[in-house]
């Protein structure tokens, strides 16, 4: 059976344009998730509640795009375990949100290892 990389894969070995193009997004919504993040970690001159609520707001917003956006290979799928563990221990130090993300995520990853044909655990 052949992996996603693999059947998206000229013969030359390539990356197909539809697999580039995956990637590409997943890198993107990855790196504005962690550019919001350092954004609002990062000490600022105005620190009024209103730019630190929009900051927030970002994160947030860039939280929701990385998990809608799928994992194009099982690099990336990494990347989301990584993202996923972040929020679940934002909820276990502050308290779960309002809006239930971490579970949103930890769906949205077991989709992503689904759609490659990835093991989710070895075999005994």
């Amino acid at each position: 059976m052949a992996t996603t990389i693999q059947s998206n894969a000229d013969p030359a070995g390539d990356l197909s344009p539809r697999l580039t193009a995956a990637i590409d997004r997943f890198d993107a919504a990855l790196a504005e998730w962690l550019a919001a993040r350092a954004d609002l970690a990062s000490r600022h001159d105005d620190e009024s509640e209103e730019a630190e609520r929009k900051r927030a707001d970002r994160e947030r917003a860039a939280e929701m795009a990385l998990i809608a956006t799928p994992a194009p290979n099982a690099t990336d799928v990494w990347a989301k375990w990584s993202f996923v563990e972040h929020l679940v221990n934002a909820d276990l130090d502050g308290g779960p949100s309002p809006y239930p993300a971490t579970i949103v995520a930890l769906t949205s990853l077991k989709a992503d290892v689904a759609a490659l044909g990835l093991k989710p655990w070895p075999d005994e």
